[in-house]
């Protein structure tokens, strides 16, 4: 039995807002429970990308192998309410719940 050896190189980058839908699915996948799938891939998007444009301190990255995106990570210093996500948009979180 032959054994084809894995490449374990891996590269760490910020995440762009390009990598956002990547970044939610991951999620989703991630927290099958969460209250915020319950809203939909489109919400958990909208999450990341007030996390990612929010007027936060944030740092954002993501572990990359070749193009794909393996995982991420996002923390720092939050401003400003969670649900800014869904700010200006209420019929958007509402008709979900």
């Amino acid at each position: 039995m032959r054994f084809r050896r894995m490449s374990l190189e891996f590269q760490h980058e910020p995440i762009q807002p390009e990598n956002l839908r990547s970044v939610a699915e991951i999620h989703v996948r991630a927290f099958p429970e969460s209250a915020l799938n319950r809203l939909g891939i489109e919400a958990v998007q909208r999450y990341y990308e007030w996390q990612l444009a929010g007027p936060h301190d944030h740092e954002f990255i993501g572990l990359w192998r070749e193009r794909d995106l393996l995982g991420y990570a996002v923390g720092g210093i939050s401003r400003g309410p969670c649900p800014g996500s869904c700010a200006g948009t209420p019929p958007f979180s509402s008709v979900r719940f």
